[in-house]
């Protein structure tokens, strides 16, 4: 569309008789037969719009830029002209490079292009410019693709894939014109097919400016490796494939974990995992395989935005490994230099993402049987962010079974024969009471296959019993590596118990279902005849009916449950209690409207919507959302808890409506909304916002929904009414409406 209404000079007596005579000329042509004696009869001629036919532009002002350096591509910004019409319309000026129909070339510009034709409606004119070569000095791979090893047909993934160009006149840090080809000339680029098994497929990354050819190298390996997508998922106790690998999530519902907003090696991926969550691979073979490597796609999530990366994970601290099912379990050992690298931000324009920065982490060898092997990921820590602030744990992709690149190389551990102790634990002498520790021991494992790697070993590779408090009666400890059990002597001197005192009590005494039980502040003091130890650790946590809760038990049962705390030296066992609560998040939808007149629950959370009219549209989940909030509209959430809380998180599930291309953009909390508890305004800072979302494939950019923290409330033990109030609306840039945003529900999260 132009910018001005071009009027054709043609009066409209003279347009009918003009048409009239181009009709009956045509009309006689047709009759004449074949024209071979003349090409140009027949041809159409174009159709004429608003003012004709476009047959000069006159240049007002050349684009601000006319020289380029060698690779760079030709930008008419700044250009100003006039458009020259045959009819003598004289309308079309102060044109700017918006209103073109095109330019040639579009492609990077070399050395040998002295001249751009600018197009406009059908006409064509040259400028010049001028091209300066570029010297290339040399190119480097700074970051290889996060995907490096494939199945026999999987598609060439390159995501991640940046390339650094050194020329004389400067560095390009994202150069893009290089061709990937094999050392047989195939060419590779994105979803190329990788049709052959190749352990070490060397790509080589060419750039050619002007004469001279710079190159680097990548590998990627492509085997008939086992993958175990993260999100073929299995629901524990579901229906599981008799042949096909899949993997089973426990300490967390499924869909707290897996996520969809940005994978680039299959449907979704693993986010979300905190401590107490397991990953169970349940890892599929036709054949047994003596000696495979497991690898896991993983990708760091701890945050250095000061140097723009990604920090490395060590993965010790955040993840324990075992194979084998119930009896025949054992603990994969992971050294301190196994590393989950963290990666520098991906570039603009490279289609990465920095949560999905997967790397390959190799953390072990087994053996695989026929049919069925289960490896266990479990989730025992976090790491922080730059800054401290964050607790980090890692996304994960999938789990890779390759091929060990010596299969004939004994099983690293295999099965233990013995265990010979260098060197004692340091403390062999306890009070009943105590519990045994291995700390100081130095010991060297002995193999069945021979392996002799197993060096100087210490405590932290050994499990023993009993493991609880020691009594009286024990004289040795059973130290037991790898399922070899061995046998050292202990001593352990006489108390008797006179009775156990909580004198502090948890941190947390009140949880939500699907919660992890925290045993932190809790002090217990026991009381001996001999004399007291105000802070003992070897007690058990018990509810009625048995069930022993320790850091990280998940609450299933809502309710207040009473928790005994038990010792037991010498056989004598005090105890005391105390209680928790446990309670279901509260979540209130925005649509759970009462009707007029409906009689108000007792017991039941529900939502009054009061002010102008809204609408409720579908959201395609199932439910429905208040859409389009107006000034002067109030959603009265009417919350009910059968306890008192305090200080408990108030979470607003909202789409932001202010449209930029492909997203949404951020919204300021408090330039749309209020948020009142029990009709008393709470103050809200301008750092609360409802985030924006880039469009993710079959979205709906009316209904990118995000879960925004707003602020902390206080419930009571009933009702408690929170109030959202529209109080403005925004432009948005999309198409210059005033917009507030949709809403889907509130969420109460203890």
């Amino acid at each position: 569309m132009k910018k001005m209404t071009k009027r054709s000079c043609l009066s409209r007596s003279l347009r009918f008789a003009v048409t009239l005579a181009l009709l009956i000329a045509l009309a006689m042509l047709a009759a004449c037969g074949p024209h071979e004696e003349n090409p140009d009869v027949g041809k159409r001629t174009p159709k004429t719009t608003e003012g004709d036919v476009c047959i000069g532009i006159e240049i007002t002002k050349m684009p601000t830029k006319t020289e380029y350096i060698y690779g760079e591509k030709f930008n008419p910004s700044g250009l100003l002209f006039n458009a020259i019409y045959q009819n003598g319309y004289d309308g079309d000026k102060g044109f700017n490079a918006s209103d073109l129909d095109g330019w040639s070339p579009k492609t990077p510009l070399t050395d040998a292009v002295t001249e751009v034709i600018l197009v406009f409606e059908g006409f064509e004119k040259a400028i010049p410019i001028s091209v300066v070569a570029k010297e290339l000095k040399g190119i480097e791979i700074t970051r290889e693709p996060d995907i490096k090893a494939y199945s026999v047909g999987d598609p060439l993934d390159l995501t991640g894939l940046t390339v650094k160009a050194e020329y004389e006149e400067g560095t390009v840090n994202n150069e893009t014109g290089y061709i990937i080809s094999d050392k047989d000339g195939r060419q590779y680029a994105q979803d190329t097919v990788l049709d052959k098994a190749v352990k070490d497929l060397d790509l080589t990354v060419t750039l050619t400016v002007g004469k001279i050819t710079k190159t680097d190298v990548f590998t990627v390996h492509v085997d008939t490796l086992i993958k175990v997508q993260a999100e073929d998922l299995v629901a524990a106790g579901g229906n599981r494939p008799t042949d096909k690998s899949y993997t089973v999530v426990t300490g967390r519902s499924i869909k707290d974990v897996f996520k969809t907003d940005c994978t680039f090696t299959g449907t979704g991926y693993l986010g979300n995992i905190t401590k107490g969550v397991q990953i169970d691979f349940f890892i599929y073979s036709a054949e047994a395989m003596k000696n495979v490597e497991l690898v896991l796609i993983a990708s760091s999530t701890r945050l250095d935005n000061v140097n723009a990366k990604m920090m490395d994970c060590r993965f010790n601290k955040l993840y324990r490994v075992f194979t084998g099912e119930d009896g025949e379990r054992e603990e994969v050992f992971i050294g301190d230099d196994v590393i989950i690298k963290g990666k520098p931000f991906p570039p603009a324009g490279s289609g990465g993402n920095k949560w999905t920065n997967w790397a390959d982490v190799s953390f072990g060898n087994i053996e695989l049987k026929r049919g069925f092997n289960k490896v266990s990921v479990q989730s025992i820590g976090s790491e922080k962010d730059a800054d401290l602030s964050s607790d980090r744990t890692p996304n994960i992709d999938r789990l890779d079974v390759r091929l060990s690149e010596n299969p004939d190389a004994p099983v690293r551990g295999d099965v233990c024969t013995d265990i010979v102790i260098n060197a004692q634990p340091a403390k062999l002498v306890y009070e009943a009471g105590e519990s045994f520790s291995a700390d100081g021991i130095i010991f060297d494992a002995v193999y069945q296959n021979g392996y002799a790697g197993d060096k100087n070993l210490k405590a932290d590779r050994l499990t023993w019993e009993p493991e609880g408090a020691l009594s009286s009666a024990d004289t040795s400890v059973t130290l037991i590596y790898k399922g070899f059990r061995k046998s050292i002597s202990i001593t352990v001197n006489q108390k008797i118990l006179a009775s156990v005192e909580i004198t502090s009590m948890p941190v947390t005494t009140v949880y939500t279902r699907g919660a992890v039980f925290s045993t932190a502040g809790l002090v217990v003091k026991a009381v001996y005849n001999e004399g007291d130890n105000p802070d003992v650790k070897n007690y058990i946590i018990t509810d009625a009916d048995d069930n022993v809760y320790t850091n990280g038990t998940v609450l299933n049962t809502a309710g207040e449950i009473t928790l005994t705390v038990s010792l037991t030296i010498d056989g004598v066992t005090k105890s005391d209690t105390f209680k928790i609560t446990v309670l279901e998040d509260i979540t209130v939808q925005a649509e759970a409207v009462l009707a007029e007149g409906e009689e108000t629950p007792a017991d039941r959370s529900y939502t009054v919507i009061s002010g102008p009219k809204v609408t409720k549209i579908e959201t395609g989940n199932g439910a429905k959302c208040v859409s389009e909030l107006g000034i002067g509209n109030v959603l009265d959430f009417y919350i009910y808890s059968k306890t008192a809380a305090a200080g408990v998180d108030l979470i607003l599930t909202a789409a932001a409506l202010d449209r930029g291309a492909n997203m949404t953009h951020d919204v300021k909390f408090n330039s749309l909304f209020s948020i009142a508890v029990d009709d008393e305004v709470k103050v809200i800072g301008e750092d609360v916002v409802i985030a924006g979302r880039s469009v993710g494939a079959g979205e709906r950019i009316w209904f990118l929904w995000t879960d925004n923290f707003i602020t902390k409330v206080d419930l009571n033990a009933g009702y408690t009414k929170i109030s959202l109030t529209c109080t403005a609306k925004i432009r948005d840039r999309g198409d210059g409406s005033l917009r507030s945003a949709n809403i889907d529900k509130i969420q109460i999260k203890f």
